[in-house]
């Protein structure tokens, strides 16, 4: 008895995976317009969720006592992007802020960010990204993300405290 229950049990794991109902694709073809632009806007809400759009100052960062904010007031002139940063340093370590990894519109550039912040202080900086006309970006209008992370160094300690994972800014 103990093995049938036994092979039972094995079975019905093995089974119900397979068992399982999948979800059919909707047919778009047969939708309303009306129905076909919810399905559209309820995609655009589920992708919003995953990025920052810079339409107002948004908190880009907030790990380990570092706090930062980018203003909304970003221009593009002279082959570079700028922005403000407003950065507060709650922790204990004298710090600057080196953006890596940076890309706008997919292509690698170069930027410059906050540099030797007291503990216990503020700062409001330039975000400064350089070389974006391999982006093909010559005014703001042509800007479509932007895509980078921080790397938070110790000056003191001349080690990195942490990297922040990828931020992804949508204009």
């Amino acid at each position: 008895m103990k093995k049938q229950m036994t092979v039972a049990a094995l079975c019905l794991a093995l089974c119900l995976p397979c068992a399982k109902a999948e979800t059919p694709s909707p047919d778009y073809s047969s939708m309303t317009k009306d129905e076909l632009h919810a399905v559209i806007d309820q995609a655009r809400q589920a992708l919003m969720a995953h990025e920052v759009y810079l339409d107002s100052d948004k908190v880009i960062l907030d790990e380990q006592g570092i706090l930062v904010t980018m203003r909304a007031d970003y221009m593009v002139e002279y082959d570079a992007f700028t922005t403000t940063l407003i950065v507060e340093n709650n922790s204990d370590k004298k710090i600057t802020l080196l953006p890596e990894n940076v890309y706008v519109n997919g292509w690698q550039v170069y930027a410059m960010g906050v540099s030797d912040l007291e503990p216990g202080k503020k700062a409001e900086g330039k975000f400064f990204i350089g070389t974006i006309s391999r982006a093909n970006v010559d005014d703001a209008e042509d800007l479509e993300d932007l895509e980078f992370e921080f790397n938070v160094f110790d000056c003191d300690a001349f080690e990195t405290v942490f990297t922040s994972e990828k931020i992804h800014i949508a204009f």
